[in-house]
């Protein structure tokens, strides 16, 4: 594994203060760039099933040229860079999932900076889901990066996973 933080972390817009500790965090720690490719259909197969899990409609994939970025999410839309070979694994897929799960629990608002504590937990949420990340290592991946999450639990609730999106200001986020 490369020595964390070797190269110093961009700075953060003040609206979503731990945006690129949480990019960092998934390359360096989770990694799987290379080898958890994910083809298209599988990924249409991978987001559907996973937005009926957690009772959201499925947003629509759509490949185009990002320039820098491998993929974004846009109210109800992910958008996947034809030009990156990132925008194909299944990290970065799950990713832009959360965002789109944490838009519809949270009642279609903003309430919350793009990778706080609230969409961290539904990341969680969706990679112990999906078999790929158990919540316990996430949790332990999270305190060696200090990225704040609120604790979504063991059992995958959707009810809590709600009430965790829906609060203005979370009770106490973990900070680790």
């Amino acid at each position: 594994m490369a020595k964390q933080f070797r190269y110093p972390i961009k700075r953060s817009p003040a609206s979503d203060p731990q945006q690129y500790r949480v990019y960092r965090m998934e390359n360096e720690a989770i990694g799987a760039r290379q080898y958890m490719r994910v083809s298209k259909d599988k990924m249409r197969q991978l987001v559907r099933s996973v937005c009926g899990n957690y009772g959201v409609p499925a947003p629509k994939l759509v490949w185009c040229d990002l320039g820098k970025w491998a993929a974004e999410w846009d109210n109800g839309m992910i958008r996947l860079n034809t030009k990156k070979g990132m925008a194909s694994d299944v990290l970065t897929v799950t990713h832009e999932l959360a965002h789109h799960i944490h838009y519809q629990l949270a009642g279609r608002q903003d309430l919350h900076a793009a990778h706080g504590p609230e969409f961290m937990a539904v990341h969680m949420s969706i990679l112990d889901t999906c078999r790929i990340i158990p919540i316990e290592g996430m949790r332990a991946i999270c305190a060696r990066w200090k990225v704040l999450y609120c604790d979504p639990g063991t059992t995958c609730s959707l009810a809590k996973l709600r009430r965790i999106c829906r609060l203005i200001s979370p009770q106490s986020p973990s900070q680790i």
